[in-house]
């Protein structure tokens, strides 16, 4: 941590973000479609609110993440990373399967769990390969997905990957290196862009749904985050500053070029919030626990929950505000439960 700013406003900025990937998700899950996202009309079809929180997620875990390796052993770095994403996950996973899908299944529990889709459901487990609904959960909904918003966290897992393999070959020694694997992400971006990518490029792992053009993109905003630790004590962070990359980023997007500014502009914007802003009740959110993870994974199928027991009968922002305050103490549950538990574990174990 740059030692000039010592508090900062992460975890809530996460929770913030959470609660982003929500608002746009609950626009598709009652049909109404991306086009009613507030950004998505201000910036042309640019830029949604899910999409800008996922982007404060990624720019805040490359500094976090990079921070945690240089702070680490090898193992504990491994271990940390395991325990952070899958014991909550897990427990999410197998509730879904076990409370929620019998809950609101049209078929009979016997027919349910005679179905192979309900047991297959278990394989979103290894975050690499997702399946997205389960047998005749939702089927009332205008779509059917359960929970759609963990597909990224197979992006999070393989930037933890690479973070530990740049630092086995010196990366806090050759801080340089950071900067190659910021323009290699730039130019895998530009060309699923500009240029047709072969499908079997596209899909760049087989056997898994990650894509090229989110892995390039996603990775571009972790490496920024990751960049800005590896110089922490050469940059400032100023309201002059701020406010010109503020300038620069909506000019990029008035201009239908955000890739001119948005891999450097917001990321800088993102660490100015989150070291900047002073105020206690901020700073201080989630001292006691993190609960953005929690929100982040249980969000969708509250949505849902939410969205098939009104009958689409409420507005989309009053869902979304209702499914806000009802995953929350889930979330808390989820820290408190599962996530802290794990925490707590990984320090017991020396690797």
């Amino acid at each position: 941590m740059n030692p000039l700013y010592p508090t900062n406003n992460f975890n809530f900025m996460r929770i913030a973000a959470a609660a982003m990937v929500i608002i746009t998700h609950t626009y598709v899950l009652t049909g109404l479609g991306i086009e009613h996202d507030i950004l998505y009309k201000l910036t042309g079809g640019e830029l949604l609110i899910s999409t800008f929180g996922l982007r404060i997620f990624f720019v805040i875990s490359g500094f976090l993440i990079t921070q945690s390796m240089e702070r680490s052993s090898y193992g504990s770095y491994v271990l940390k990373r395991i325990l952070r994403i899958f014991p909550g996950l897990i427990v999410c996973i197998l509730l879904t399967i076990f409370v929620l899908g019998p809950l609101f299944t049209t078929n009979t529990l016997h027919h349910y769990f005679q179905q192979e889709e309900t047991w297959t459901y278990l394989k979103n487990c290894s975050i690499y390969t997702i399946q997205l609904e389960l047998p005749g959960v939702f089927e009332q909904t205008p779509e059917h997905v359960v929970n759609g918003s963990i597909w990224t966290l197979a992006y999070e897992f393989s930037y933890y990957i690479m973070i530990l393999l740049l630092s086995l070959i010196g990366l806090f020694k050759h801080k340089w290196m950071a900067f190659i694997i910021f323009f290699v992400f730039l130019l895998l971006q530009l060309w699923t862009n500009y240029d047709t990518v072969p499908s079997k490029f596209f899909y760049f792992l087989m056997h898994t749904h990650l894509q090229l053009d989110h892995f390039s993109d996603f990775g571009l905003y972790f490496t920024v985050g990751a960049l800005f630790y590896l110089y922490r004590n050469n940059i400032t962070y100023s309201h002059t500053i701020a406010a010109v990359m503020l300038l620069c980023y909506v000019v990029g997007i008035l201009i239908h070029l955000p890739w001119l500014t948005k891999y450097i502009a917001l990321p800088y914007i993102i660490m100015y919030i989150g070291f900047i802003p002073k105020n206690t009740l901020i700073t201080n959110w989630g001292k006691n626990g993190d609960l953005s993870y929690g929100i982040y994974i249980y969000g969708m199928p509250v949505q849902q929950s939410v969205i098939l027991l009104t009958g689409l009968s409420l507005q989309a922002d009053l869902i979304s505000l209702i499914s806000f305050i009802i995953v929350l103490p889930i979330a808390w549950l989820s820290w408190h439960l599962i996530e802290k538990k794990a925490m707590i574990l990984k320090k017991k174990v020396q690797l």
